[in-house]
């Protein structure tokens, strides 16, 4: 099974500057020792607000947690440092109610470029462009025609194309394909 970790291009950049190993950011230890409450609160975002329903069965694709829920399901598992955790929860909780109050209902179409880690972890690194149309559905899969094809021609190499062709990831990029 392949993960997909959605970080936003700002979090990604600085990950990337700051050395952070994507490998390892499906612990949720090394995810809050690497992030900021902020960062933390854009990844909850990102990972939420995902638009794309081809993580199946056929694909072995599947969406990582998001940071609420890792930080939720260790407070449940662990005793050590539950305290600090349920801080952090409560914390970035509050970080991402403000953040949905600012955005509003802001038209914002996201655009994703996939970056391999390893053959069963892949990050898709979202950037927000601002919507001057009346259907952001639509430009949401027209900007991300390259992303759809990139996930296509990563599962290439495990998985037959009249597996993938069956999928919503196939009609979402033959949608892009289309100029209207």
């Amino acid at each position: 099974m392949t993960t997909i970790i959605v970080l936003p291009e700002n979090v990604y950049k600085q990950y990337k500057a700051d050395g952070v190993v994507f490998s390892k950011l499906c612990d949720v230890n090394y995810m809050v020792e690497v992030s900021t409450v902020n960062g933390l609160a854009e990844i909850q975002e990102a990972t939420v607000n995902y638009p794309f329903n081809f993580t199946s069965e056929i694909l072995d694709l599947q969406l990582a947690e998001s940071p609420l829920t890792k930080i939720a399901k260790y407070i449940a598992q662990q005793e050590a440092d539950e305290a600090t955790y349920r801080e952090l929860y409560n914390r970035l909780e509050g970080r991402v109610a403000n953040t949905a109050l600012r955005q509003g209902n802001a038209n914002v179409v996201r655009k994703y470029t996939l970056y391999p880690v390893e053959e069963n972890l892949w990050v898709a690194v979202q950037q927000r462009l601002h919507d001057v149309i009346s259907d952001p559905g639509k430009l949401e899969i027209k900007v991300n025609s390259s992303y759809f094809s990139q996930v296509i021609q990563s599962l290439s190499s495990s998985k037959p194309i009249y597996e993938i062709a069956k999928t919503n990831l196939f009609t979402n990029y033959l949608d892009s394909l289309q100029t209207s």
